[in-house]
């Protein structure tokens, strides 16, 4: 089985001619039979990635506000780079047979938390921290994708011994979520394709859900408002 890759690109057959779409990478499940969750997740976690880069191309003014992350926008976007870089680490140190540090830990198990203010000897442009993002996060897609869904990356205190797949969805719904942020500080609507998978990644839900669809189901649990009226979908 194979997944959409999280950027578009040429891919190149064994025999070296490349094919013009998006960039596709195969998902390795560890036995003869694909696992249709990890799929899912897989292939959120990349449409996730497409919709921060591609949100980000909009931006002129990264001191914008973003709604429930009490930061500019050019924050988030560090916050995402941050994010993704530990990604790498954690899985290094799960491969290698290591515990994870708990600073990487920390970011890179991190929806719905506190976003921490960029100091301003520090700012940079947002597009290129996206840009960045971009390339570290397609990567970690990859890895994930070549990883044995029985990996553990440590023991977690939410949630135990974390799986790869599960990682992949926490990641997945992190990106949606900031998607929608930064959609919403440009007065845009965003919502990704497969929701539903997005409510496994989410803490135990109040009964009954919040009203409206899945995914104002999943906004409202990840303690995020969304406006009273319509707003136009972004690009």
């Amino acid at each position: 089985m194979r997944c959409a890759g999280p950027r578009v690109q040429q891919e190149r057959d064994p025999s070296g001619v490349s094919h013009n779409g998006a960039v596709l990478y195969p998902v390795s499940f560890g036995d003869d039979e694909p696992d249709p969750l990890r799929a899912r997740v897989l292939c959120s976690y990349a449409e996730g990635v497409r919709a921060l880069v591609r949100l980000g191309q909009e931006y002129v003014d990264w001191t914008l506000p973003v709604e429930s992350t009490a930061c500019p926008a050019i924050g988030v976007a560090g916050h995402l780079l941050a994010t993704a870089r530990s990604c790498h680490r954690l899985l290094d140190a799960s491969l290698a047979g290591r515990a994870p540090s708990d600073a990487d830990r920390s970011r890179s198990l991190v929806c719905c938390g506190p976003i921490p203010p960029v100091p301003p000897d520090r700012l940079a442009a947002g597009i290129d921290r996206l840009v960045a993002f971009d390339a570290v996060a397609t990567r970690y897609g990859e890895r994930l994708a070549d990883t044995g869904s029985d990996l553990r990356l440590g023991v977690w205190d939410a949630e135990g011994r974390l799986s790869a797949t599960r990682h992949g969805l926490l990641l997945a719904l992190e990106w949606h979520l900031h998607a929608w942020d930064l959609a919403g500080a440009l007065g845009w609507d965003y919502r990704p394709a497969d929701v539903e998978v997005l409510l496994d990644g989410l803490p135990p839900a109040p009964s009954p859900l919040p009203t409206g669809g899945p995914w104002e189901a999943v906004l409202a649990i990840a303690g995020r408002r969304p406006p009273a009226g319509e707003r136009p979908s972004g690009p």
